[in-house]
Order: structure tokens, then sequence, then C-alpha cells
């Protein structure tokens, strides 16, 4: 699953912390941050990544993260995931779904 902050710069340890906490009961094995501040979040499987989207939207510290499944041909380009379709940015502390 791939994710960012609008907006913000999480520092990795904080947003580690915090997903680890929250998501390892769903399965969430690595937390990663790419030079371009997207986060990688990689889950035991597919079925406990959708059971995280599907609890959305989240916030982590206070701030919104979007969140999307990554497919072979994921561009890491935050303008292509701010025209997202979906809910809206209603957030009480829990992955918000991109469809694209």
């Amino acid at each position: 699953m791939v994710g960012f902050f609008p907006g913000f710069k999480m520092p990795f340890h904080a947003m580690n912390t915090i997903a680890s906490r929250v998501w390892r009961p769903y399965g969430l094995e690595n937390v990663m941050k790419t030079t371009n501040g997207f986060m990688l979040f990689q889950f035991k499987t597919e079925e406990e990544l959708h059971a995280v989207l599907e609890k959305g939207p989240w916030m982590f510290g206070g701030k919104n993260i979007i969140l999307q499944q990554r497919h072979p041909r994921f561009k890491f380009d935050k303008s292509n995931l701010l025209g997202f379709r979906g809910s809206g940015f209603g957030v009480q502390g829990s992955g918000f779904r991109v469809q694209g």
C-alpha cells in the first residue's frame, strides 16, 4: 500500500511508530519511505491490506494520510492521487481509500 500526507512531511520515525501500533494487528510487516515523500506499507496478505483500506479514512498524528493499493504501473506522483474519487476528508484516526 502507498501513502502520503498532503501538505505535510511527517518524520519517518513518528509515522513508522504510529503505523506499527495501529496496523500491526492487521498484518503490517514493514514500513518504508521513498525519497519523494511516499510511504510504502507491506502487509502479510492482500486481505489484511484491504481491511485497513476499508476501515479508513485514517489520521496519523492529527494529519490525514492518503492511501492507495499499489499496482505494477503505479507512478509515484502525488498530483495523480490528489484527483481522487470517493469519500470526503472526514477523518477519525483511521486509511483513506483512493480510487483511480
